[in-house]
């Protein structure tokens, strides 16, 4: 049977799709994507889809994988095309679940968290990379981090960020202190035409950016003492779930 192919589709532009993606969708006779990402293909491939059947990623996931089985049983060529990278929020983990390794091939994509670390010519090694999707993550990162990367939803903002933030840390006057040096960078539509790079003090964070977005909060003072800095990976939420709450 053929292997499964994981597509990263990169953070939204054409662009930032990498030619072996591309070559890999033209190829499938199969193509699995959500709503989204099924209206992107037909705009990635300069000519009509070698792919006669389109399965829509919806929940419950478990019957979307159980299609992907029956499909491959059939010795179809199947793309499951994923935004931004399969490892990074997004269904690899979730498949691996399904399917051994030795069934998958995996096709990375550029993430929305090395587009923003690019954007802001910042390094992202030492990083701590988390997701607020659906949860309110690890806040606390914040204080022993020089940067803190999180991607956001609709419940949890940057101006909402900033207040659980100060609610918590207001009466340590540590953390206060660093809360109040600290920086928040905001992207929106990372890639797209109308991409935006908000860059405030935390504190001044407006109360209107509440679209879907990235953010990474700099943290230029010292960690709070008794706490070793950390560069982890925390969260839950895919990329995909993510950005399709926006239609």
């Amino acid at each position: 049977m053929e292997n499964i192919q994981i597509l990263g589709l990169g953070p939204g532009a054409k662009d930032y799709v990498l030619p072996v993606t591309l070559k890999k969708i033209r190829e499938a006779s199969v193509i699995v994507a959500g709503k989204r990402n099924l209206l992107e293909v037909e705009g990635l491939i300069d000519k009509p889809l070698k792919a006669s059947e389109k399965i829509r990623i919806t929940a419950p996931l478990e019957k979307v994988m159980e299609k992907i089985q029956d499909s491959r049983k059939k010795g179809k060529k199947i793309a499951v095309v994923v935004s931004g990278d399969p490892g990074f929020y997004s269904m690899l983990s979730f498949m691996k679940k399904h399917f051994s390794s030795e069934e998958l091939e995996v096709i990375p994509g550029i993430s929305s968290m090395q587009v923003f670390f690019a954007r802001l010519s910042f390094p992202w090694k030492e990083a701590y990379i988390g997701s607020l999707h659906g949860k309110t993550g690890d806040l606390e990162a914040v204080y022993h981090n020089r940067y803190s990367f999180f991607l956001t939803d609709q419940d949890n903002t940057p101006f909402k960020i900033k207040e659980q933030l100060y609610q918590k840390g207001e009466k340590d006057s540590i953390k206060k202190k660093i809360l109040d040096g600290m920086k928040i960078h905001i992207g929106e539509n990372l890639t797209y035409s109308d991409e935006k790079i908000t860059s405030c003090r935390l504190s001044k964070v407006p109360k209107e950016i509440d679209n879907l977005c990235v953010v990474v909060l700099e943290n230029e003072n010292e960690t709070v003492p008794g706490h070793s800095r950390r560069s982890v990976f925390s969260g839950e939420g895919t990329h995909d779930q993510r950005r399709g709450k926006r239609h």
